[in-house]
């Protein structure tokens, strides 16, 4: 990257003389491991939210080819629980 007088990088040697120092092990710096639980988590709640899309747009396509009153009060009914 370009050079900036007010940013200065160590390589990661502060990091790593950290990580030394609080006894922390190299497996435990691993960010992959770290936010592997968190895409898994991702990926559940995107599968919830697409399934949840999916059944609004069945029950606004029913709405839509309901004629009568009743049944119209029926997808209402439905769409509001």
């Amino acid at each position: 990257g370009p050079e900036c007088a007010q940013f200065a990088s160590d390589a990661g040697t502060g990091l790593a003389a950290g990580a030394k120092m609080a006894e922390i092990g190299v497996h435990q710096l691993d960010w992959d491991h770290l936010l592997r639980p968190l895409w898994g988590q991702v990926a559940r709640l995107e599968k919830q939210a697409y399934a949840a899309l999916q059944q609004v747009e069945e029950r606004a396509a029913l709405f839509e080819q309901a004629k009568t009153e009743k049944r119209l009060q029926q997808h209402l009914a439905k769409w509001e629980q």
